[in-house]
């Protein structure tokens, strides 16, 4: 969650082994992607990479303590 909210930096593991760094500065909404260009699966007829989807799964806590709690609502403005 504080990812998703913060930003972060991973790396997508590939079908061929290697891995793509990828940073997000911006908010990550559950179920949201990003598009990687020309880092997908290649065509077999033309050999040119199509795009890699990664999408999000943003985890909530089944439970937070009243402390957390209490900092999250000081922290972040009401809807």
């Amino acid at each position: 969650l504080r990812d998703a909210l913060c930003g972060l930096s991973l790396r997508i593991p590939t079908l061929e082994g290697d891995q793509i760094p990828l940073k997000i500065a911006n908010i990550v909404k559950p179920g949201s992607t990003h598009r990687v260009r020309a880092r997908g699966l290649p065509n077999p007829r033309t050999n040119v990479r199509g795009d890699l989807i990664v999408e999000f799964d943003v985890r909530f806590p089944d439970s937070i303590s009243p402390a957390a709690k209490e900092l999250i609502q000081n922290a972040l403005p009401p809807n």
